[in-house]
Parts: structure tokens; C-alpha cells; sequence
């Protein structure tokens, strides 16, 4: 009987609803009585969105709804939208399809993912999601690793405050990556800190003021922090002139050292060993140039040029920066009286150590300071090996000055390195001191002296033919 009466209902609403007037509703009871629908259609007497055509209604609210202007609605009364599906909370799902097959799923826990796509069941397989987890103020889309859905790869987080974070969750500037990055194109800063690199203690910046483009580096420690004075390198935008700011005063190259010599001492060709050098003395007094002790640049028959380096106090059969031009702090003695600026430097007795150069001979260079051996500031030491020499910044300002035992004063001076052949005699005076103008006077006056002397002999000559004839 139920039968009949189900199929009469569905039969008349198959009839258009025009011929009905209001709202129809329709009970069925379950489990009992039953009965089957072969065809069940409503259609809507409005093109208004407002009017329903169809409602299900479970007992939390409304569930379905088929409007007249054909929008349907899951989980709200006015869909806006062909569908509209409306989560009843601010972190449910409100779209979910879900298999028991390991094909994959769409959705997962309401209050989480807003969007997952994971295989659970089939090995080694991997998943994404997109959203985050309760409680954790970011989103993003993560993978999963193959194999252990429990090891996420966050790809692109977006926090609240607008940094994106790739293979990070925590990023701290607008975008923060964990991992390489490469590009098939130009990457473009319009700021003047373009670049910085950071590892260890130190970080290093290119930054482009819009006059100059900089290498810079930070301080030890610093590495987020601003450039300290180094300068190492730079180019001027306009011209791309090339200035390193870590070399110093001359140009250098390394030689072997045969035996010991200090910084700043003399050294000459070494006769008993190719690309060699020794302490200059009496005996080896062929210059090659003076210990460098902030070289410019750094030569080396090896291979290398260096801009800069550090330089050891002694050096014992190993190689050493000699500078070849340039100016550089030398060691020198009083041994030869004072030196004076522009006084040529040469050998003295003491290996390394220079004196002004008083006969003809090789020399290292000229003097830029004065040397007194009169000095009554010289420290008193009892030998040479004694001397504690102070650090030197390249210049020579700390002047160290000596006095051993025998009175002789050992220090430093500032020389332009020149080696060359010195004649004092041909270059101001002869040895007895007589300077080059007077000298040249006197040869004047004594060739005038012989022109007299010759036209009083042709006089002679021509009175003594008159008296013959």
C-alpha cells in the first residue's frame, strides 16, 4: 500500500509545479515503511535566487539548496555562486573526497590543511598540502618526504608579516631561502648593499654607492653588520679604474733567504745559489733590494701575485718579500756618520744593516728620513741579537733607534729602493769634500792659465825668429 502511495506522489511531481500553489512536503519514514522513487524533479516557479526550489535540511542546519536562479548550495541557504559550499566553522573543510585506495586523497582534518593531496598507503610515495597546522601563524605549501608522510619540505611559507620562507618556516626577511638558488637570468638590486655573503665569522659586501662598486668585508663576529675600513678593492663607475685598498708603500717578489735576515734588512744576490738572496755585507754587496715590510704587491717566480701580505719580524731559509721599488722602512747604522735625506745607502759592517755610502759602490737606495747618530733617545742594548724590534705599520712610525755597546747606533729609516751604482765624487763632491763647482772653477781657471801661457810661448817663438834673421 505504502508503494502505491509513493509512486502517486512522485507521480504528480512530475507535473510542472505551476499548477501547485506554496510549499510541498514530503515524509518518508525509515526503515519502515519503504518504498522507491523512479524519478524525483522539482522545478522552481522563479528565476529568483532568493526563492528555493529545492531544501534538505539536516538537524544543524540547512544541508542542500537548489535556488530558482540554478545555484546550488552546501552548508548555506543563499548560494551566490553556480556551487557555493560553506564549512559551518573558521577551520573546517569545506571540501573533502577521500579513498580507501592508495591513490591519494583531497582534503584532510578540518581544523588543519585547508588542501592536502597525500598518498598514505602506497610506499614511497610522497604528498603536498596547502595550509598549516593549528596553532602555527603561517601558511604554506609543504611535501612530503617519499616514504615518511611525518617529514615535511616546507616549499613557500607566507607568515602574517609578508616574508616568504622557502625550505624554512621561520623566515626572518622578505624572502628567505634555505638552500640554493639559481637563476637563468639577471638578479636586479636596486639597493646600494646589492649582495653580502656570510660564512664563519666574517661577512663580505658588494655594494654600488652610484660613484664606486666595493668589495667590502665586516668585522670578525659582525657578520650582519656594517663594513669595517679594509676597502680591498674598488672601481670607479666612471672610468673602471682599479684601486686595492690593502697594499701598501712598494712592489716586491719573493726570493729564497740563504741564511737569516730581519725585515727591513738589506739583502743581495746570493753568488753561491741561483734566485737566491743574503744578507748584504762587505762580501755580498751586489743590492737586490731591502725586506719588505708591507708590500704592495707580491711577485713570485712560482706562480702568484699577491695584493698585500702579512710579513714575518725574521726570516731563516725561506722565501721573503724583497721590494724592488717603492719605498719601504731599512735598517741602517751610524757607522758612517749621519744620515741625512737624499744620502745614498750602502754596505756597513753589520749583514742587513745599511750606512750612508761614503766611496763609489752599489747602493739599496736613497734616504727619505735623517738618521743622528747623535740622537740621545737610542736605547742601550748589549749586541745586536739583543733588540726587541718594535711592530711596523709600513712607515716607520715608531723610529726605533739603538746603542751597543761600542756606541754604534743601529735603527730604521724610510728609503725609496733604488738599487743602482753611487759615485759621490760624480755627484756633488770628491773624496776630500770639495764640492763639484769649486772643482769645476778650478779646471776653468787653469785652462785659462794655459791659453796664457801658450800665446806668451808663440810671442816667444816670434821674437826669437826676428833676432836669427
Amino acid at each position: 500500500m505504502l508503494k502505491l502511495w509513493l509512486m502517486l506522489i512522485s507521480a504528480i511531481m512530475i507535473f510542472s509545479p505551476s499548477g501547485f500553489a506554496g510549499k510541498t512536503e514530503l515524509t518518508t519514514y525509515y526503515p519502515a515503511p519503504y518504498g522507491e522513487y523512479t524519478e524525483l524533479r522539482v522545478t522552481g516557479d522563479s528565476g529568483s535566487n532568493d526563492d528555493h526550489a529545492l531544501e534538505a535540511r539536516g538537524s544543524s542546519g540547512t544541508g542542500l539548496v537548489v535556488t530558482n536562479a540554478n545555484n546550488v548550495g552546501i552548508g548555506t541557504a543563499n548560494p551566490r555562486l553556480t556551487l557555493e559550499i560553506l564549512a559551518s566553522g573558521l577551520r573546517q573543510t569545506p571540501l573533502g573526497i577521500a579513498t580507501n585506495t592508495p591513490w591519494g586523497v583531497l582534503g584532510q582534518n578540518g581544523y588543519q590543511q585547508m588542501l592536502a593531496l597525500m598518498d598514505f598507503e602506497r610506499e614511497n610515495m610522497g604528498g603536498i598540502f596547502l595550509g598549516t597546522a593549528a596553532g602555527v601563524r603561517y601558511a604554506g605549501i609543504n611535501f612530503f618526504q617519499p616514504g615518511d608522510h611525518t617529514q615535511k619540505i616546507n616549499f613557500a611559507m607566507l607568515p602574517w608579516g609578508g616574508n616568504v620562507g622557502i625550505g624554512t618556516t621561520t623566515p626572518a626577511h622578505k624572502l628567505d631561502v634555505s638552500g640554493a638558488i639559481r637563476s637563468s637570468n639577471e638578479i636586479i638590486s636596486t639597493n646600494a648593499n646589492a649582495f653580502r655573503m656570510i660564512h664563519g665569522n666574517y661577512g663580505c659586501i658588494l655594494r654600488n654607492d652610484g660613484q664606486n662598486t666595493y668589495f667590502l668585508l665586516t668585522n670578525p663576529g659582525d657578520q650582519y653588520g656594517g663594513w669595517n675600513t679594509l676597502r680591498p678593492l674598488r672601481f670607479n663607475n666612471s672610468t673602471g679604474y682599479v684601486t686595492f685598498g690593502c697594499g701598501h708603500n712598494d712592489l716586491a717578489e719573493n726570493f729564497l733567504i740563504s741564511g737569516k735576515i730581519l725585515r727591513g734588512g738589506l739583502v743581495s744576490i746570493d753568488p753561491s745559489r741561483p734566485f737566491a738572496a743574503i744578507a748584504a755585507d762587505p762580501l755580498h754587496g751586489s743590492f737586490l733590494g731591502i725586506i719588505s715590510t708591507k708590500p704592495g704587491v707580491v711577485m713570485d717566480a712560482d706562480g702568484g701575485v699577491s695584493v698585500g701580505i702579512d710579513t714575518k719580524m725574521r726570516y731563516e731559509n725561506e722565501k721573503a718579500p724583497v721590494a724592488l721599488v717603492g719605498t719601504a722602512p731599512a735598517l741602517v747604522t751610524s757607522q758612517n756618520g749621519p744620515i741625512a735625506i737624499g744620502d745614498a745607502i750602502g754596505l756597513s759592517s753589520f749583514p742587513g744593516f745599511g750606512a750612508k755610502a761614503i766611496t763609489a759602490g752599489s747602493v739599496a737606495g736613497k734616504a727619505l728620513e735623517t738618521f743622528n747618530s747623535t740622537d740621545t733617545s737610542c736605547q742601550a742594548v748589549s749586541s745586536l741579537e739583543s733588540i726587541e724590534w718594535p711592530e711596523d705599520d709600513g712607515k716607520n712610525s715608531q723610529k726605533p733607534c739603538f746603542e751597543l755597546p761600542d756606541g754604534t747606533r743601529v735603527g730604521k729609516i724610510m728609503a725609496a729602493v733604488n738599487v743602482s751604482w753611487y759615485d759621490p765624487g760624480a755627484n756633488g763632491s770628491d773624496p776630500d769634500g770639495k764640492s763639484a763647482s769649486a772643482t769645476s772653477a778650478d779646471v776653468a781657471n787653469l785652462l785659462e792659465m794655459v791659453k796664457d801661457q801658450k800665446e806668451r810661448i808663440e810671442r816667444l817663438e816670434q821674437e826669437i825668429g826676428k833676432t836669427k834673421n
